[in-house]
């Protein structure tokens, strides 16, 4: 199941995602620890949710999957119940791995339940908000070669609710109403074709287009091997993030600042870091536009006190860009290089008539302060009067 949510869940970009490397400073651990399965993040549940009493699975004859990590899992079960359309109970077996004995903190369901005759995956994470805000991932039907049924990526129509949680999210009951198949679960690259097909319901039945229901877990009592937690050292405290400088792309009175990208790293003030995202294959929108004529050149301007050491310049086109959703287009190309540029300012030849993306990736210093191989996106216009 991992593997198949891993493919289709949603690769979120455009934001500055940096893990910093630091000289002094530690996290938070704890004096007892262990290595868990894949869990995710969880805080406390919100004190607004309705808390009821835990409910034990009850048994079943069917052979049930192992636990992948019995030492902190213990078995449960979750009840999809459709209303819209209405249909019969659907109820799979569950691992719920704990991170202390009162807390479950992570849901994995250990079979594929078939609905409306087509064999699906289902996925619920629980996060912390109590009424869930589009774009976040918390109760998704993922299919094989179709769009998944979720409130994820950022405008999705559908909406799921916490009804009932217990302390510890031992057991609980959310509410999800509208769901569809989003298209843009399909993840970076170009949409499927034909959409018809991607998008379509499950197991074909138009009833399905979009569904309502609630969906119940109940988890067994952890198991004794899950550690309760010792204390937790002090953190250090950490050095604020060092101001980036900005590239800009100027042309005569019009001036923006890049997009950036993913794979750049830093070294500014004793501070190093590098850029983590995801794929992130930026296609800046027209608020972003810089315009020129044909022959003029691309004119890039880092701020005071920067150098520039080397670059690679490349583009593609727009709807190229906007097509292909934060994957790398096939058809960008990189026009120019240069491992010996110097000072603060590129002038470099822009491409012919159009309406394209610009990616300049580059690298700079100022003093002992460097950055490395740091991309950003533009918008430019290339007008032939």
């Amino acid at each position: 199941m991992d593997g198949h949510v891993g493919q289709q869940r949603w690769l979120r970009s455009g934001g500055l995602a940096l893990v910093l490397v630091l000289v002094a400073g530690c996290s938070a651990v704890p004096a007892s620890s262990w290595t868990p399965g894949p869990t995710i993040d969880h805080a406390s549940p919100s004190p607004a949710a309705t808390r009821t009493t835990a409910t034990t699975p009850t048994a079943s004859n069917e052979p049930l999957p192992s636990l992948a990590y019995p030492d902190v899992q213990s078995r449960g079960e979750l009840t999809i119940t459709f209303e819209s359309p209405a249909a019969a109970p659907i109820t799979m077996p569950l691992a719920c791995e704990w991170t202390t004995p009162d807390r479950v903190a992570w849901l994995a369901v250990l079979d594929q339940p078939t609905i409306a005759g087509e064999e699906v995956w289902v996925g619920v994470n629980l996060v912390d908000d109590q009424d869930v805000t589009s774009g976040t991932e918390v109760f998704s039907i993922f299919r094989e070669d179709a769009a998944a049924y979720a409130t994820w990526p950022a405008g999705a129509t559908g909406t799921v609710t916490f009804v009932e949680r217990t302390p510890g999210d031992v057991s609980g009951t959310l509410r999800f109403d509208d769901l569809r198949p989003e298209v843009e679960s399909a993840g970076a690259g170009p949409l499927p074709t034909p959409l018809d097909a991607w998008t379509r319901p499950l197991g074909g039945d138009t009833a399905y287009q979009m569904i309502s229901g609630t969906a119940s877990w109940a988890c067994q009592p952890a198991p004794a091997t899950v550690p309760t937690p010792g204390p937790v050292a002090t953190e250090e405290p950490r050095p604020s993030l060092p101001a980036l400088p900005k590239l800009s792309l100027v042309a005569g009175e019009q001036r923006q600042t890049g997009i950036t990208g993913c794979g750049g790293g830093f070294s500014i003030d004793g501070t190093t870091g590098v850029d983590g995202c995801g794929p992130s294959f930026q296609a800046p929108g027209a608020e972003r536009v810089v315009r020129i004529a044909l022959g003029d050149p691309l004119r890039f301007v880092l701020p005071d006190g920067w150098t520039f050491a080397d670059y690679r310049l490349g583009w593609v086109l727009q709807s190229e860009a906007e097509r292909f959703r934060s994957a790398v287009p096939d058809s960008f190309a990189e026009y120019a290089t240069s491992q010996d540029a110097s000072g603060r300012v590129l002038e470099l030849e822009a491409p012919p008539t159009g309406d394209w993306t610009v990616l300049l990736t580059w690298s700079a210093t100022r003093g002992e302060d460097e950055m490395t191989s740091w991309p950003d996106y533009f918008r430019v216009v290339v007008e032939s009067d």
